[in-house]
C-alpha cells in the first residue's frame, strides 16, 4: 500500500512538473505577467519571451526581452530589474536597479485616465542604453537617437545622444550632481551642432526644503549665426507645491549688439504667469528687427533707431491681462514714458504715452517749405490693432515746422 502511495505521488509530481514545462513551453508566464503590465498601464503588452529569474544570496533579478507597448508605442529590446534581498525584506520595491537595452519610445503618451498627480518615479538605479525617442514638438517630431543614460538616486545622473529637429541635427552631453550634506550640487548642459554650440552651467545647486531647488549662479551661452550670447543669472529657486519659479536677477549680453538686465517671475498654478522688472538697450535695433523677420520702413537708422533701450515692469497672465507700466524708452533722439494695457485677447490695447520732443526727420522725407502735401507724407496701414489712449507730445519739428503741446487722442473702432 505505501508502495503504491509513493508510486502515485511520484506520478503526480512528474506530472506537475510536466504540466509547468509544457506552460513555459507555451508561453503561459509571459501571458500572464503581460496581462498584469497592460493593467497597470491601461495599454496592450506583448512579451516575446518567458521571463528569466536569477537568483543568488544577495540579489534576485528578473529578465524581459521583446517587450511592446500598444501598437510600437514602447518597444523594449530587453529590461533587467535587480532587488536586493535585504530591500525586499523591508518592502522597499522602489530600491532596485533598473537596466534598459534598445528603447524606442514614439509620443506622446496616450491619456487613459485621470493623472494620479504622484508624477514620475524613479528607481534608485536606472541604465539606459542604445534608446530612441519620437516626441512631437509643435509642428515638428523630435527624435533623439543613441541615447544613453545613468541615474543614482542621491548621487546624479548622466545623460547623452543624438538630437534631430526640423532638419537639424545636434548632439548633447548633461550631466547633474545632487547635492550632498556639504557640497552644493551642479547642472552642466553642452548641446553642438554644425555652426552653433549651446551650453548651460548652473552651480551651487541645493535643495533647501520638500519639492524646492534653489540655483545660486548660473550661465546660458550660445555660439553661433547670426546670433552670439550669454544669459546670466543668479539667486533662482523652483518651488513645486507653489508652482512658481523665480529668479532674483539676470544679465543678457548678446551679438549684434545687446544688453539687459532684471528679475522674473513665473507662477503655473491656475493659468500661466509672467512678472518680473526689465531693461535692454541696443546699438543695433535693425538687425534684431530683421532677425525676427520684421521689415525696417525706409527711415535713416542711425538717427530713428540708434540707440534704443527699453525698460519697465512687465506682468501677463494667460489668457488675462498684460500690463506695462510703467514703460520708459529711447528711440534715437526721442524719448517717452508711459504704460500698455490690454485685459484680454479680444479687448482693445489702453495706451498712454508723453514724449517731451518728437523729431520726425529722421523718419520722413525732408518737409516742404509750404503746407504738407498728402503726397509729401507717408502711406498710413490700412488696419490697426485696436487702440484706445491718448499720446502728448511736448515739442514736434519736422525741418522748419514745429508745434507744442499736442494730445493725440486714439479710440478704437467699435465692431
Amino acid at each position: 500500500m505505501k508502495r503504491r502511495y509513493l508510486l502515485w505521488l511520484a506520478l503526480s509530481l512528474l506530472g506537475v512538473a510536466l504540466l509547468l514545462y509544457l506552460c513555459i513551453l507555451a508561453g503561459l508566464p509571459a501571458w500572464l505577467l503581460a496581462r498584469l503590465l497592460s493593467a497597470e498601464l491601461r495599454q496592450p503588452v506583448t512579451l516575446a519571451k518567458n521571463p528569466q529569474i536569477t537568483l543568488n544570496f544577495q540579489h534576485v533579478g528578473i529578465t524581459l526581452r521583446g517587450l511592446q507597448v500598444g501598437r510600437r508605442l514602447l518597444v523594449l529590446r530587453q529590461t533587467r530589474v535587480d532587488w536586493a534581498w535585504t530591500a525586499l525584506r523591508a518592502g522597499r520595491w522602489l530600491d532596485l536597479e533598473l537596466r534598459v537595452d534598445g528603447l524606442d519610445l514614439h509620443g506622446p503618451w496616450p491619456t487613459t485616465g485621470p493623472s494620479s498627480g504622484q508624477g514620475l518615479v524613479l528607481p534608485q538605479r536606472l541604465i539606459v542604453r542604445d534608446s530612441s525617442v519620437r516626441w512631437p514638438l509643435g509642428k515638428q517630431m523630435l527624435q533623439v537617437s543613441g541615447l544613453q543614460a545613468d541615474y543614482r538616486a542621491g548621487q546624479g545622473a548622466m545623460m547623452a545622444g543624438q538630437l534631430s529637429y526640423a532638419g537639424r541635427t545636434m548632439t548633447m552631453q548633461a550631466r547633474y550632481r545632487s547635492p550632498q550634506p556639504r557640497r552644493a550640487g551642479a547642472i552642466s548642459l553642452l548641446v553642438q551642432a554644425q555652426k552653433e554650440v549651446l551650453s548651460l552651467q548652473a552651480e551651487g545647486v541645493t535643495a533647501p526644503a520638500t519639492g524646492t531647488l534653489a540655483i545660486a549662479r548660473g550661465m546660458l551661452r550660445l555660439v553661433g549665426k547670426p546670433i552670439d550670447g550669454e544669459l546670466r543669472w543668479q539667486g533662482l529657486r523652483y518651488a513645486a507645491d507653489a508652482h512658481s519659479l523665480a529668479i532674483r536677477s539676470w544679465r543678457i549680453t548678446a551679438h549684434p549688439q545687446l544688453l539687459g538686465q532684471g528679475n522674473l517671475l513665473l507662477h503655473w498654478q491656475r493659468a500661466f504667469g509672467i512678472s518680473g522688472q526689465f531693461e535692454l538697450q541696443s546699438e543695433n535695433l535693425p538687425d534684431w528687427l530683421r532677425l525676427l523677420g520684421l521689415s525696417v520702413p525706409k527711415i535713416r537708422e542711425g538717427e530713428a533707431l540708434r540707440p534704443a533701450a527699453l525698460s519697465g515692469n512687465l506682468a501677463w497672465t494667460q489668457d488675462g491681462p498684460i500690463q506695462l507700466d510703467p514703460l520708459r524708452g529711447i528711440l534715437g533722439k526721442t524719448q517717452f514714458q508711459g504704460s500698455l494695457l490690454r485685459d484680454n485677447a479680444e479687448a482693445p490695447w489702453q495706451v498712454t504715452a508723453v514724449i517731451p520732443r518728437l523729431d520726425l526727420d529722421p523718419w520722413l522725407p525732408p518737409a516742404p517749405a509750404r503746407a504738407p502735401s498728402q503726397k509729401v507724407l507717408p502711406t498710413l496701414p490700412k488696419s490697426w490693432p485696436p487702440i484706445h489712449g491718448q499720446v502728448r507730445i511736448g515739442e514736434l519739428r519736422w525741418g522748419r515746422w514745429q508745434a507744442r503741446n499736442l494730445q493725440i487722442r486714439l479710440r478704437a473702432k467699435s465692431k
